[in-house]
């Protein structure tokens, strides 16, 4: 599929573009097809063979976002500017937790409330697991009761063991 996109030429820091018919899957800064015309933002400059661009168009080639709106912005085409929509990152569990009570949009604190909510049943299960190896496993301060009968036996039968080597001196 053709594409009518920009390609970025000039200096560091004073960019400009050319504006070239391509391959949709070639990089930017590859060969083109041909060469339509150039837009430099800095002097918003702006020129383009309007035939070169008919002749791409009927041939089946499309326009970029950016292509579009300068066209549109010079009033090329008649159409409506494209808006790019941009996808925000994923909020951590945190702010996702501090934000749900005050947020005003309706779709989105649902969504953040089911994913609220699997944490917080992850939580429970876990405060449970732990409560359970707490329960069974024996507390660091107080011994078992076996331990302790097993450790008198022996002090005992180590002290009964010396009495008898005491009394017959």
């Amino acid at each position: 599929m053709l594409k009518i996109r920009l390609s970025r030429v000039g200096k560091r820091n004073n960019a400009a573009f050319r504006i070239v018919v391509t391959e949709h899957y070639k990089p930017v800064k590859a060969g083109f097809i041909e060469h339509i015309g150039f837009y430099n933002p800095q002097s918003k400059q702006f020129q383009i063979d309007k035939d070169k661009l008919e002749l791409w168009i009927k041939k089946g080639a499309t326009t970029s976002d950016t292509v579009n709106n300068l066209l549109v912005r010079e009033k090329i085409f008649a159409k409506e500017k494209v808006i790019k929509v941009t996808i925000a990152p994923k909020k951590k569990e945190d702010e996702e937790k501090s934000t749900k009570g005050g947020s005003a949009s309706g779709g989105k604190t649902e969504a953040k409330s089911e994913t609220t909510e699997k944490t917080e049943k992850k939580e429970e299960t876990k405060a449970k697991t732990k409560e359970e190896s707490v329960s069974s496993a024996p507390s660091p301060d107080k011994p078992k009761v076996k331990d302790k009968k097993l450790k008198e036996k022996e002090t005992k039968e180590k002290i009964e063991q010396k009495k008898p080597d005491i009394d017959k001196k």
